[in-house]
């Protein structure tokens, strides 16, 4: 979370979502000043680098390139928001929203501070307790990264 936060704050993008599970990570987000390949290049070089000296190792970490999608529109904003959420729970390591860790669900549900910026996404939904209703409820959300 802490190399999240600081590449965040180096390149200036907005985080809408995001979501660390144990093999992958999914983040939602706008990038501001820098393209978005340059932002995954900032983060996984400094998360490789930690894990290496964390686990005493050298070498690459990370398989894939990672993978992107445009989101157009704000309906589509708010399914790829729901889905990255929910991502835990349909992994079977939460049985609701909100109780896994590791997710930016806190700083929609509390307002909690927070690296998520979670104004546009209430504002769009029209307040925290209607985006809470939509986050929380269940669905067949896929995203076209996962084939849907």
């Amino acid at each position: 979370m802490e190399i999240l936060k600081e590449c965040k704050e180096r390149s200036g993008f907005e985080l809408y979502a995001f979501c660390l599970m144990t093999n992958h990570v999914h983040l939602l987000l706008r990038e501001i000043g820098e393209p978005l390949e340059v932002i995954f290049k900032r983060i996984g070089n400094r998360y490789v680098y930690w894990y290496n000296e964390i686990y005493q190792r050298v070498g690459h970490l990370f398989q894939d390139r990672f993978r992107s999608e445009a989101v157009e529109d704000e309906s589509y904003f708010l399914t790829v928001l729901r889905y990255i959420i929910q991502n835990p729970m349909k992994a079977g390591m939460e049985k609701a929203p909100g109780t896994y860790r590791w997710t930016s669900f806190q700083a929609y549900a509390e307002g909690r501070e927070s690296i998520t910026d979670a104004d546009y996404a209430i504002g769009i939904a029209g307040s925290r307790e209607m985006l809470i209703d939509f986050l929380k409820e269940e669905n067949d959300d896929r995203t076209t990264a996962d084939g849907g």
